[in-house]
């Protein structure tokens, strides 16, 4: 049976934030323990992203952001761009790269009618993005075999695509080499409202959002870090 095929777009500038300008079945061990080491790095970057909105808005206030929690190892105090990625496995991230404008993603989103889909923005030295990959591949695993398919689009600078398929070996995310090619003012928005996305401006990466199995949008996350909460969207939708 294939895996959830992934739409995954990587954000212009290799940073962490976007501009339009450019079941009730138990879960594996392996699922689990994908799931549990997510939580721990995803813990420490909600903690610096508000941190730093803290010093930005001169408060104290809570940042706002409702963290997945589970069993993983302690968190650790940092997590900064320059945290070297897992080792890239060669013969998988030879493999080529499929280039797509904004109206072909989004198309490629819209083309799974009768399934449940799972669409990630995402780009590959995005902090954010990195963290959350063990956790999507979990969900493609642990939803293998039902009406499910993950649809991953990388949006990185037209000079770093080719590092797609190696983040994905990275990973062992069984999901396509899918990249969006730089696109006009406007177009990304464009593209995507049809199928019911609300993208602020700015906006963050991993942009998540979970579509219907009519390919309607009906839940979505800027900058996303609430693992469990992907996983309760997509466990509403399967069951309907």
């Amino acid at each position: 049976m294939r895996f959830a095929a992934i739409v995954a777009l990587a954000v212009f500038g290799a940073s962490c934030a976007g501009s339009d300008d450019a079941s009730d079945r138990p879960r594996n061990s392996a699922a689990d323990s994908a799931f549990h080491a997510d939580s721990a790095i995803l813990a420490a970057i909600v903690e610096r992203d508000a941190a730093e909105r803290r010093r930005g808005a001169g408060t104290q206030t809570s940042g706002g952001f409702a963290p997945y929690t589970g069993g993983g190892p302690t968190a650790p105090p940092t997590f900064s761009r320059t945290d070297p990625a897992p080792a890239a496995t060669p013969a998988i991230a030879a493999a080529g790269v499929r280039a797509v404008n904004t109206y072909e993603a989004a198309h490629h989103m819209r083309g799974n009618k009768g399934r449940v889909t799972l669409a990630i923005l995402y780009g590959t030295r995005c902090p954010r993005s990195q963290a959350m990959f063990p956790g999507f591949v979990a969900l493609a695993h642990h939803y293998e075999g039902q009406a499910f398919d993950v649809a991953a689009f990388s949006m990185d600078e037209p000079e770093d695509k080719d590092a797609v398929p190696g983040f994905l070996a990275r990973y062992h995310a069984p999901f396509d080499p899918l990249y969006v090619k730089p696109w006009q003012p406007g177009a990304l928005f464009d593209a995507l409202i049809p199928l019911g996305f609300h993208i602020p401006t700015p906006w963050n990466l991993p942009y998540v959002a979970v579509l219907d199995s009519q390919g309607s949008v009906v839940a979505e996350w800027d900058g996303a870090t609430n693992l469990a909460a992907v996983d309760a969207a997509i466990q509403s939708q399967l069951a309907r």
